[in-house]
């Protein structure tokens, strides 16, 4: 994939503890009190290459811990799948909604709208063959779902 990319520089790899270093005040720890529309992102955007964990809650709990500029966007690794709950969702935001898992690979967003609060990492978790490999246990523990959507 990286020798598809065009960029002024080479990429380069880092530790978590670097990309927290890399993401405080940046947008990955959320909007750091702002609100929408104050971030003032600029043209650029950061690509992430990065990979899926499968952490306990205590393993992700101490990893947001030692980490707390990667809170966003699953950038420990976590959140390859999301459930929505659509019965909550009619009641709160009054639309219909069915329940569903929303399968994720890629978070974040090219545009560079100064009104948004997504911030400026584009982050993509590459280990789809492991990803995939738990995604029959997934779909197996929830037989009676009929939605799943990919990177909605």
């Amino acid at each position: 994939m990286l020798a598809h990319i065009e960029s002024p520089s080479a990429p380069t790899v880092v530790d978590d503890a670097r990309l927290n270093e890399i993401s405080k005040g940046r947008g990955g720890d959320g909007m750091g009190g702002k609100r929408t529309g104050q971030m003032k992102l600029g043209d650029e955007r950061v690509f992430i290459f990065n990979t899926f964990r499968w952490p306990t809650e205590g393993e992700l709990g101490e990893l947001r811990g030692r980490y707390p500029h990667l809170k966003s966007w699953y950038m420990l690794g976590e959140g390859a799948w999301t459930f929505r709950d659509g019965r909550a969702t009619r009641e709160t935001q009054f639309g219909i909604c069915q329940n569903a898992y929303e399968l994720h690979a890629a978070w974040g967003c090219l545009h560079t709208c100064d009104y948004c609060n997504i911030g400026e990492f584009i982050n993509i978790a590459l280990n789809l063959e492991d990803y995939l490999a738990r995604l029959d246990g997934l779909v197996q523990a929830n037989p009676w779902l009929k939605l799943y959507k990919f990177d909605n």
